[in-house]
């Protein structure tokens, strides 16, 4: 009973979720981006001063950065990173054109990620790409920016769960004709991970959802 108890528990809790990506069909271009089925991942940064790589990985489960309880391998993200006055990845949902494709996702309350985290005391910002301003289609980056900041103080991998009620819009940085009209995200065109300036170090990600 106790077992059958807790895969109901499971299948509610699976039942609430949306995969937003879990990385196992993630491929790496020449141009060093990573393709996904529906967009890819792009890297920027200040050019002079730092460098941004991507790598899908498969952790398996004796590595010693699987996740606990692991037993299958684990599709991730590897990012190694040397940041100096910017630089981050995005995660941009386009056609095989390169036109930007919306998410509704207004009718979740959050984002979850699994981060692999080694207490190195340093700031991540997690970013989503909202709405953008009227008129504006193909690529055309106008989209208003929201972060929640990440703070690295454990050590291993970790579940966190991002309220969008706690995300704030961008102060320091918003594209032009960004929109100012709050955090619908009826149309979302994908999300940022803002890197910490002036360091470097090696961080991964895995099974990115949204929850209910």
């Amino acid at each position: 009973m106790k077992q059958l108890l807790l895969s109901l528990v499971v299948l509610s809790v699976a039942a609430l979720a949306q995969q937003v990506d879990a990385f196992d069909n993630a491929a790496k271009n020449q141009n060093g981006s990573i393709a996904l089925a529906n967009g890819g991942f792009y890297t920027w940064e200040a050019t002079s001063s730092g460098n941004i790589s991507l790598t899908p990985v498969l952790i398996a489960s004796t590595d010693p950065k699987a996740r606990p309880g692991q037993q299958a391998p684990l599709p991730a993200l590897m990012v190694e990173y040397k940041v100096g006055d910017w630089g981050g990845l995005s995660r941009i949902f386009h056609q095989p054109s390169g036109d930007w494709v919306a998410q509704d996702w207004s009718q979740y309350t959050g984002i979850s990620l699994w981060l692999f985290g080694g207490s190195t005391g340093n700031t991540y910002r997690f970013e989503i790409l909202d709405n953008r301003a009227a008129g504006d289609s193909g690529n055309k980056d106008s989209a208003e920016r929201w972060v929640y900041d990440i703070v690295d103080n454990f050590t291993g991998w970790r579940q966190l769960r991002l309220p969008f009620d706690q995300f704030k819009r961008r102060q320091e940085y918003q594209p032009d004709r960004a929109p100012n009209d709050g955090f619908g995200r009826k149309e979302v065109y994908g999300y940022s991970l803002i890197l910490p300036s002036g360091k470097s170090g090696v961080v991964y990600l895995a099974e990115i959802q949204l929850y209910r």
